[in-house]
């Protein structure tokens, strides 16, 4: 009797699990519908500002602009769920970091679809600064940056897609785990890590490592560097450098191999392994 009467019971939790997911639990969904117009901005003087936090549910556009003066400012536009509208106001430059987060709280979004939203975010640095460090963390939505020079870089986006255009960082490290990237003109070393989607990389600068699950990568580099390609379903393409005279380091389990002669003793190496994928590598 005891375990029918916990099969029971595991039943009925099941069956109100469902319920909530298909109509939403009534205050979470509320909430969620509530939407809010923003326009908020922090100004800070010289030294003040070295790093930048963007943690979001919703499409988040991050702009830098040149620098016109000794203050900086950063200004978020857009529209934002009401229930972060306050935790974004109350937001402060502290021991020179400043973080912007405009996810609502787990509790309030297990059972919820949120509305599809989207904020700007523009940053202005002194003249002559530039910021130590940027983290953008998108957790159902996409991301893009454009126009920045940052020492360390960091976008993690769980679903939704990632776009870099004209990037001077030290350092780039990119997390997806399900969604698209794509960058053009970036100058950096770089870690590119891909669960499941495409990588599309132009005019790139820098040593490279990238690791997909499943997607095709194509990468042209603008400049002589070290590439290193893990792949495990998905074609890859890369265009070398005008200037590259180097070694190709290249196996795939299960597809068709494309190379130049390598160049014995060169120090740049363009190493590329698939489990199922062409490998196709151009001057």
């Amino acid at each position: 009797m005891s375990k029918k009467w916990f099969i029971a019971a595991g039943l009925c939790i099941i069956i109100g699990m469902a319920g909530m997911v298909a109509y939403g639990a009534p205050w979470s969904q509320q909430a969620m519908r509530e939407i809010t117009a923003i326009d908020q901005k922090w100004t800070f003087t010289r030294g003040q500002l070295q790093d930048l936090k963007v943690n979001s549910s919703d499409d988040v556009s991050i702009v830098f602009t040149p620098g016109s003066g000794e203050q900086g400012t950063i200004r978020m536009s857009g529209e934002v769920q009401t229930q972060v509208a306050d935790q974004i106001h109350n937001a402060r430059i502290e021991n020179g970091k400043l973080s912007i987060q405009s996810e609502p709280s787990l509790s309030l979004t297990f059972f919820s679809i949120s509305p599809e939203l989207k904020q700007t975010i523009t940053v202005e640095m002194p003249v002559g600064e530039t910021l130590k460090g940027l983290e953008a963390d998108v957790h159902s939505g996409s991301v893009k940056l454009q126009d920045a020079s940052i020492q360390n870089t960091t976008i993690t986006a769980t679903s939704g897609d990632a776009e870099i255009s004209n990037l001077q960082s030290t350092h780039l490290v990119a997390k997806l785990t399900l969604g698209n990237f794509t960058a053009s003109q970036v100058t950096a070393d770089m870690e590119l890590h891909l669960t499941s989607g495409d990588a599309k990389i132009r005019d790139y600068s820098g040593n490279g490592q990238v690791s997909l699950t499943s997607g095709n990568t194509n990468i042209t580099q603008r400049t002589t560097a070290n590439l290193k390609v893990d792949s495990g379903s998905g074609d890859v393409r890369i265009k070398q450098a005008p200037d590259f005279k180097g070694i190709y380091n290249v196996r795939s389990d299960s597809g068709s191999i494309d190379t130049p002669e390598s160049v014995p003793g060169s120090v740049n190496v363009i190493k590329v392994k698939t489990t199922s994928g062409d490998i196709h590598i151009s001057k």
